[in-house]
Formats: structure tokens, sequence, C-alpha cells
């Protein structure tokens, strides 16, 4: 569904993140700190803004296939959206598995034989995640349905992340908060004693380099 007047704020979001990213990644020592141009500085509030605008979009044209009688149109809603996001959501996660075979190769791993995942369709049903999979000649293995504790370890590394990462300071950037990320990961694989590892930190379960 086309909504002209929302264009403007697209427009202005879309803006507001270019140049953020500019501005904090680039960087750009020389940029205003103060006047009119310091909410580019906040430019990251653009990405809640285009929540705010999916939000409006979706809800509008889910109400207009409803009114004009359409017999499928939950069907004809959720065809729509998930044609917008499962294409690069599949793409997506193939990519990642590629570059994290690689990064184990980097660190003697080189050999994955099995790769779970939960039950989502861009890894159950998806050619790209499978293509991946064989290429580095790993089996893929599913969790049970709606058993997310199948693949327990992976929850609590997640739950980990968030508690002693994402959220366990104040960060005054995005930039400050990834920065914070490769430290932490060290520490976690190289430093931090895990009890299911009788108190040692994951490095060790690897057999030295030679």
């Amino acid at each position: 569904m086309f909504f002209p007047n929302v264009n403007f704020l697209r427009g202005a979001a879309a803006l507001l993140v270019l140049v953020y990213h500019v501005v904090e990644l680039a960087p750009w020592p020389s940029f205003p700190t103060e006047g009119a141009l310091l909410i580019f500085r906040v430019g990251w509030v653009g990405v809640d803004l285009f929540f705010v605008i999916s939000g409006f979009v979706i809800g509008l044209s889910a109400i207009r296939l409803y009114r004009e009688g359409t017999a499928a149109y939950r069907w004809t809603f959720m065809r729509r959206r998930l044609a917008r996001i499962v294409p690069l959501y599949v793409v997506t996660c193939a990519a990642f598995l590629t570059r994290a075979a690689a990064f184990f190769a980097g660190h003697g791993i080189a050999r994955i034989e099995r790769v779970m995942t939960d039950n989502a369709r861009n890894y159950r049903t998806s050619g790209a995640f499978r293509d991946a999979c064989q290429t580095l000649g790993a089996k893929q293995k599913f969790t049970r349905p709606h058993c997310p504790w199948t693949n327990g370890k992976v929850e609590r590394f997640n739950r980990t992340l968030q508690a002693e990462w994402a959220y366990h300071q104040v960060f005054a950037s995005n930039t400050e908060r990834a920065d914070a990320l490769a430290p932490w990961l060290h520490f976690y694989n190289t430093g931090r004693r895990h009890t299911a590892l009788g108190g040692q930190p994951p490095i060790t379960r690897l057999s030295p380099r030679s």
C-alpha cells in the first residue's frame, strides 16, 4: 500500500541514519557539535522512526485488505510481508555460517561435523543454507519443535551476552558498544571461568596448535 504523505518521514529517517553512520564511523571530527546539525549526532533515532512508520503502514495495509473483503486477506498480507523479509534473511544466515566456518578454521578448527539450528524455514527449507552446510561437509541437525532447551548452550550464551556485554553498562554510542564486543568475546573464550568446564575457560577444550 502506498502512502504519499509518509514518504517525507521515510526520507528523513533514511537521511538521519545515513549521516549518523558517516559521522560515527568515518570518523568526522569536524562535524558540528552544536546547532541544527546536532540532530545527526543522534541519527540512530531514524531506526526507531522506521519501526514506527512500518507499524503504521503494515497496520493500515491489513485494514484495507480486510475492508476490501478479500477472502484470503490474511494470507495475502503475510505473503507480502514475508516476500520482503525472508529472502534477505535466508542469504544472511548462509553467509554467517560461511564466515563462522572461516573464523574457526583460522583458529585451528578445520572441520565442522554438524550444524544444529532451530526449525525456522531459513534453516530447514533454505537451499542457500543447505548448500553452505554441504560445502563445509557438515550434517544439518534440528532442535525438537518448541523445545529451545535442545540447543541450551546457545540460549545460555545469548543470555550471558546480553547481561555481560550488551546491557552491562551504558554506552555513549552504538560504535562504543560494538567496539566493546571483541574484547568481551576474547575474555569469554580465554579468561571467563565456566562451571560446566570445571572452572576453566572454553579455550582449554581445544587441542594446542603446533
